[in-house]
């Protein structure tokens, strides 16, 4: 997959204007579907989203840019008066290669975060126009690779293609643009369907609803509406501009358990064989396991002793996993070393673990503290409210 490399002639139509680079990466948001297939059955891709843009006067202030068709060339949202926020100039950059997101994996995530970090000092904001499939993973990991982020990165896309007459993709992404350029939300997050939530707090709850996405411990961090509403208190504005870094090597050597009655004990020993370094087990209600199976204790005991990290998130899709129960079953796994992670998603779980393993200057009682603690709004610590 190629990558976008720093844009060249990115100076704005007027100099005080915002300006946001929308990377369109994968999804079906500019998908035209004309009938013909790929040999992977899937619907020919298209990047006349970019020729959409200039000419859907929605999209772009046609008469404020004038009939300039210079390459790159920004589009300009026509002006908000009722909430009175800045003109935004945007460029679109699609990738060389758009995909299917349910192809997506850690390279491609390194790919985006290196992309992001050429064009870092370019632009005010960014936006990552992205399939439904994998969106809260990539949220969530671009939430981690990305250190020291002071700029706002929305991710977004559509249940149906912006060419499509009853498509939300004009909305989602109009919108997302305007958050990227008038706001100072240093974090990566999703915007769907009139909410902008905290990226790796995110889950996708719906297959085929234009309110494909939720943040179901968080309330979303800005609502549309007449104001747009915002929530002061998660909104951190950084306190000083750092140097944006990445960090883009993952530890693949991840694996996941869910919990359910009769679990073959085959595929438990699968999750904690050599040469996996950490488990993410999602686990009944508050943190429980069948602590009757003696065979899972041991594989979590024998784990644990050979330095893997074992992180325990809740199946349920609202509250958090705690080291106690009528049974004392989560005392037990607490006291053997496995690390509770409270309301954190699998989709963040599964993601930080892979970054906090490859933090290889770390001690693994270090990298322990680290997945115990929130490090991006990613969980809510135990005894805060």
């Amino acid at each position: 997959m190629a990558s976008c490399k720093p844009l060249k002639f990115v100076k704005p139509p007027k100099e005080d204007m915002k300006r946001v680079l929308v990377l369109y990466f994968s999804g079906c948001i500019g998908f035209i579907n004309d009938f013909n297939q790929t040999t992977e059955g899937l619907p020919t891709t298209d990047t006349k989203l970019y020729d959409f843009c200039r000419t859907d006067p929605t999209l772009n202030d046609i008469n404020f840019l004038g009939p300039s068709l210079e390459s790159p060339a920004f589009c300009v949202l026509p002006a908000d008066q009722d909430q009175k926020m800045d003109r935004v100039a945007y460029l679109v950059h699609p990738y060389d290669k758009l995909m299917d997101s349910c192809n997506v994996c850690p390279a491609h995530w390194k790919t985006i975060a290196k992309d992001i970090q050429a064009n870092y000092e370019d632009f005010d904001g960014f936006v990552l126009l992205h399939g439904n499939d994998t969106m809260a993973y990539t949220a969530s990991a671009l939430s981690f690779m990305l250190e020291n982020l002071s700029k706002c990165l929305v991710i977004t896309g559509s249940i149906k293609p912006i060419f499509d007459i009853r498509s939300d993709a004009k909305s989602n992404m109009k919108t997302a643009i305007l958050i990227a350029g008038n706001y100072q939300i240093p974090e990566v997050t999703i915007f769907f369907r009139d909410r902008l939530l905290r990226g790796n707090r995110c889950i996708k709850r719906g297959a085929d609803s234009f309110f494909a996405f939720d943040s179901l411990n968080v309330p979303p961090l800005l609502q549309m509406g007449f104001p747009m509403k915002e929530v002061d208190n998660l909104i951190k504005t950084p306190t000083k501009r750092c140097k944006l870094k990445i960090h883009a090597k993952l530890n693949p050597n991840v694996s996941f358990l869910r919990i359910y009655p009769g679990l073959p004990i085959q595929i438990m020993k699968a999750c904690f064989e050599v040469p996996i370094d950490g488990v993410v087990m999602q686990t009944y209600g508050l943190g429980n396991v069948p602590y009757d199976r003696t065979e899972l204790i041991k594989l979590i005991k024998e784990a644990i002793d050979r330095g893997v990290i074992i992180v325990n998130c809740t199946q349920c899709p609202t509250g958090a996993v705690m080291p106690v129960s009528i049974v004392g079953n989560g005392t037990l796994l607490e006291e053997m070393g496995v690390i509770f992670v409270s309301d954190m998603t699998a989709e963040a779980a599964i993601t930080k673990v892979m970054y906090v393993l490859s933090k290889k200057k770390l001690s693994l009682e270090e990298k322990k503290r680290m997945m115990s603690k929130s490090i991006r709004g990613e969980m809510t610590e135990r005894g805060s409210s």
